[in-house]
């Protein structure tokens, strides 16, 4: 393909066939008899005219080659569909590479035709993955909803040890369900991947940052959340006045129910010691016998049970009402969770 010498291809035999449509298919028909002796072979020219709207470029797609590569940015600009195939490339009667039109291309279609390494130019790539702080929270039934921007930052660093100003054009590929932020903008989107146009300058290194962004939100369930926690959140500028009412609201409940909790955690850790205590007693009551001093130790052992049953009976009771209460407090809890809204 004399690209780079148009006047070469000017001069070229006519081409000796035409295009056709047939159905989803393109047909070449010659335009005169085509005689072929027997045991010998013709060549006969589709087409012979100059294209214009292509562009000699540098073209680099991560995973596909180490360095740049010498591309033909290539426009069908002609009448004719051009089958995929294999390209050699003159730069006037030089061969200087050959290379692959991956794909059928129509009328005014477009697309890379790499044919050679080019040494000259080279490509550094550092990924980073960040968090920006928390930009919108809101609480939805009992649950704090918190919203940041996720980051994924490609920076490459494109290095020219060229001679001459040059154009590289970039493919990136798109992060999964990630927008383009920075640029704005890109040349063109092609297969899953953003393509982007780099000027380059003789002898210089130029970057190209490509940031792309997605939402994510953190779902923090408040009734299972430590008071300390809740007091952090409740602290945070991105919280709204009614929200941070609410987890003020929300803290002091949730104190209450402890502080039951932790009562009633105590009085059956009493209980038990109580409980523990009766059985040695008991014990002791099995082996005296009826001697003076013995009798009177019997009588202070029985009067400790007492006590403890006494004491048993108030722990009971007690137990009951702290377990109402915090019962009640619970639902209310529950009750002021499922009202509140947040505007």
């Amino acid at each position: 393909m004399r690209r780079f010498t148009p006047w070469k291809l000017a001069s070229a035999a006519m081409p000796a066939a035409t295009g056709v449509e047939v159905g989803d298919l393109f047909a070449y028909q010659s335009r005169e008899k085509v005689s072929v002796k027997r045991g010998q072979a013709a060549l006969v020219p589709i087409l012979s005219e100059r294209v214009d709207g292509s562009e000699r470029i540098l073209y680099w797609k991560p995973g596909v080659s180490e360095r740049p590569m010498n591309t033909l940015y290539f426009k069908n600009t002609t009448a004719l569909t051009l089958e995929a195939g294999p390209v050699t490339f003159f730069d006037g009667s030089t061969c200087v590479g050959e290379g692959l039109m991956r794909r059928v291309l129509k009328k005014d279609m477009k697309d890379m035709l790499p044919y050679a390494i080019e040494a000259g130019v080279s490509v550094e790539t550092k990924v980073n993955h960040r968090a920006d702080p928390v930009t919108r929270a809101r609480v939805v039934n009992g649950v704090l909803q918190l919203t940041r921007t996720q980051n994924v930052e490609s920076v490459y660093a494109v290095k020219s040890q060229l001679g001459k100003d040059t154009v590289l054009y970039l493919d990136h590929a798109k992060a999964h369900e990630h927008a383009l932020a920075e640029p704005a903008k890109a040349e063109e989107e092609v297969d899953g991947h953003y393509r982007f146009r780099v000027e380059l300058k003789a002898g210089q290194t130029v970057e190209l940052k490509v940031r792309e962004t997605m939402p994510v939100t953190q779902s923090v369930a408040l009734l299972q959340t430590p008071v300390d926690t809740i007091r952090y959140y409740q602290g945070q500028r991105f919280l709204s006045e009614a929200a941070k009412a609410f987890l003020a609201e929300l803290m002091a409940l949730q104190g209450t129910i402890g502080g039951l909790r932790a009562r009633e955690q105590d009085l059956v850790q009493e209980r038990a010691r109580i409980t523990e205590d009766d059985q040695r007693v008991r014990q002791n009551l099995g082996v005296l016998r009826e001697t003076p001093s013995e009798l009177e130790m019997r009588r202070k052992y029985l009067q400790k049970l007492s006590l403890s049953d006494a004491r048993l009976d108030e722990i009971r009771t007690e137990a009951a009402k702290l377990a109402g209460q915090r019962v009640e407090a619970e639902r209310d809890l529950a009750k002021k969770v499922a009202e509140f809204k947040d505007e």
